[in-house]
């Protein structure tokens, strides 16, 4: 256990050299739009509010674990129909009228997440809040763009940090900083969306915020800006609906994380999920919905490839979904 310790100490504290990528990924993007993307704001036609926990590398000491909360929703009625297409006149002008009453408007959005996060001698707690603006390009077709930023606690454990060289200079510039700083940051985003199609792009950790008081270009300076792309779109058959999805998760000269997958669900219902990472993770999950407006879901990433595959038993993903207001015909 000691060899393992010495390598995941190795990793974390010496990958920053590599700027390696620093914010949590999540096994299940598809229905997690809004954990990266703040446009995702609103999109689904209720209140959602979720719950969510992570533990990666199971067997491993002081291994990665992510925990989540978040609500979001629409603010107002939800956008109707789009009749603009009718060109002609009908008989009935009250009809008519109520007809020109349901074209969808430009609707407004908002959502607050808090979230923790840890990574051998390194945590992060916080909280952050976003907006979103939903236009409406033609009918059943969205664009929406976002706006968030959030405060946080970051914190460097000196106790869990064991490197093999203790004149390492990544470790020397953690020691002679704070154990403990407060940082601000931001995060923009657009989605482009219908009741079958999603695409999204998003920038996160905006401010590229320093972590430790020295200024070496050849060692770790802070955080990095995140790109995250999302493309999804679900095929109706009958009651069984087949949803393929991609999504990229990376930042600047750090490895691309690439998620490829595909959701089974019945009636919206059951959901079974098949994914694949190219870090060398083959993700199984399986979710159920409860009385329409409770979501459980959780994913087991398997490690087939990579260095630390032999060290690990894989990682766990829970996430509890409360899909309040829920209307008929949502495309969730």
């Amino acid at each position: 256990m000691m060899r393992i310790n010495t390598v995941i100490a190795i990793l974390f504290l010496l990958a920053s050299n590599a700027k390696a990528q620093q914010i949590p990924i999540t096994s299940q993007p598809l229905t997690n739009a809004y954990y990266y993307n703040p446009a995702a704001a609103g999109v689904q036609k209720y209140i959602d509010v979720t719950l969510g926990g992570r533990q990666q590398w199971l067997g491993i000491e002081n291994a990665p674990q992510s925990y989540y909360a978040y609500v979001n929703s629409a603010l107002g009625k939800s956008n109707g129909k789009d009749f603009s297409y009718l060109s002609l006149p009908v008989s009935n002008p009250g009809y008519y009228k109520t007809l020109q009453n349901s074209t969808p408007k430009v609707q407004h959005a908002i959502g607050g997440r808090l979230f923790a996060d840890s990574y051998g001698a390194f945590s992060e707690i916080g909280a952050g809040a976003d907006y979103a603006i939903h236009l409406p390009l033609k009918e059943k077709v969205y664009l929406s763009f976002g706006v968030g930023f959030e405060l946080s606690n970051f914190y460097f454990d000196k106790a869990k940090a064991e490197v093999l060289d203790e004149y390492d200079p990544t470790y020397d510039q953690f020691l002679s900083g704070q154990e403990s700083e407060f940082l601000f940051n931001g995060r923009v985003g657009a989605y482009l969306y219908t009741d079958k199609l999603r695409l999204g792009y998003a920038l996160n950790q905006l401010v590229q915020n320093k972590l430790n008081s020295q200024d070496d270009p050849n060692s770790y300076q802070g955080q990095r800006i995140h790109h995250f792309g999302n493309a999804s779109y679900r095929f109706a058959l009958n009651k069984v609906g087949i949803t393929p999805s991609l999504s990229v998760l990376f930042a600047n000269q750090s490895p691309i994380n690439l998620y490829g997958g595909l959701l089974f669900d019945y009636n919206r219902l059951l959901l079974i999920s098949a994914a694949y990472r190219n870090e060398g993770s083959l993700i199984l999950g399986l979710g159920f919905t409860f009385s329409k407006i409770v979501r459980l879901s959780y994913t087991y990433d398997l490690p087939i490839s990579g260095e630390l595959q032999r060290y690990n038993y894989g990682s766990h993903e829970l996430v509890v979904k409360l899909m309040l207001n829920r209307k008929k015909g949502s495309n969730e």
